[in-house]
């Protein structure tokens, strides 16, 4: 029996009325009854996980206040502080911030020093060094507190969604800016320092030769422009174009490639599929966005299109089954479900109309690589980063 959750043990009245349950009538077909005990044990132990998910959905959501606040930078650079030194250091007004130390204190994020205080605005808070690690900065690649921002973003479309239940219709791409931003982020902080040491090497096509060497890059939805611009530092002899559909994306893919210097960079708020270059690329990257174009088979094409003969095509994916089975041990598996329901199946049918159409975020795959198959494309497979049970990268030649 799993151990019984703190919170749900103090609700004995609750679990009382549970156990009073003791059997459950049951029909068969031939309309006869029949009966079975109630697993009072196992439906404690799932009483106590729902409330775990609900105590755990608004820690997530105090974490992204506590990222987009700096809370948590400021913390990591402080010792043991108040919420008044801390409302002080952050330019924020201290009794909301009383309220969030202490709520992250009961969340398990920050240690509170054991003297007691008869004031709350006198207990001295810090964040630990291994939790910082995780929530700052500091360790780049690893900041969590980025992927917290989903949970408010998507919740704030609930109602949306759930219209698009009754209505079968979906919702258009232009809405998810700050999404979209988010998973810009996310993909910054998780691609761009493993491409050149790890993900550009996994190839077999002489793919970092050819670049030092000099060839032509694009990068289709290349959101905030990070991925690409790290090529380009690594790579002066290529030139690099990233194609996206959101303009304050580009706007900042922009900014950020005047401020490094970048003369061999220039970004475009289009789609691929709205170019008219053909046979203009070596090289044609997606990284973990190609669902967001909503129309990914035709997104294919067009990169198809795009690339020379010779040319390789590198897509980073979710890696995934369509077997929901195969999917219940991933350990993001219901956070990518819920963006596939709120964002890329609804921007897909908005985009096309059928929802036959509508590729899931958790699309197996084998259906990925038919999609490139079927374009024409040769790929030999799935690769995968020893450390990284999380994505998909696939390496396909245009003949």
């Amino acid at each position: 029996m799993p151990p019984r959750s703190g919170p749900v043990a103090k609700e004995e009245r609750n679990m009382e009325n549970l156990r009073s349950i003791q059997l459950i009538k049951k029909s068969d077909d031939e309309g006869s009854t029949g009966a079975e005990l109630l697993d009072t044990d196992k439906a404690e132990y799932f009483g106590a996980r729902l409330l775990a998910y609900l105590n755990s959905g608004a820690v997530a959501m105090l974490i992204s206040m506590g990222h987009k606040l700096g809370l948590f930078e400021a913390m990591a650079k402080l010792p043991a502080v108040t919420s008044v030194e801390l409302a002080q250091t952050t330019e924020l007004h201290e009794r909301y911030v009383r309220e969030w130390v202490a709520a992250m204190y009961v969340g398990g994020i920050l240690d509170l020093e054991e003297e007691r205080n008869s004031k709350q605005q006198d207990n001295r808070y810090s964040l630990p060094r291994g939790h910082a690690a995780f929530l700052t900065w500091r360790r780049g690649p690893e900041n969590v507190a980025v992927l917290m921002q989903y949970i408010s973003i998507l919740s704030s479309f609930e109602d949306r969604t759930m219209e698009c239940f009754r209505s079968g219709k979906g919702i258009s791409n232009s809405e998810f800016g700050e999404l979209k931003a988010i998973m810009a982020a996310d993909s910054a902080q998780t691609i761009a320092s493993s491409l050149i040491g790890w993900i550009l090497p996994l190839g077999k096509y002489m793919i970092v030769q050819d670049l030092r060497a000099g060839i032509d890059v694009v990068d289709v939805v290349c959101g905030n422009g990070t991925n690409l611009m790290t090529m380009a530092k690594e790579f002066p002899k290529s030139w690099f174009t990233g194609y996206d559909t959101n303009p304050a994306l580009i706007a900042a893919a922009k900014e950020a490639a005047e401020k490094e210097k970048l003369q061999k960079v220039r970004f475009k708020c289009s789609q691929v599929t709205d170019s008219s270059e053909s046979s203009a690329y070596d090289l044609v990257t997606c990284f973990g966005s190609l669902v967001e174009t909503g129309d990914v088979k035709n997104v294919v094409r067009g990169i198809y299109q795009a690339l020379r003969r010779g040319g390789t095509f590198l897509l980073q994916d979710v890696a995934s089954n369509s077997d929901v089975r195969a999917n219940r041990s991933h350990p993001a598996g219901c956070l990518l479900y819920s963006i596939s329901l709120m964002f890329s199946l609804p921007t897909t049918i908005d985009k096309t109309g059928r929802e036959e159409d509508a590729e899931k975020v958790m699309w197996d795959n084998d259906v990925a690589l038919s999609i490139i198959r079927d374009v024409g494309f040769k790929c030999d497979g799935m690769k995968r980063l020893s450390d990284d049970n999380c994505n998909a990268f696939f390496f396909c030649t245009r003949d």
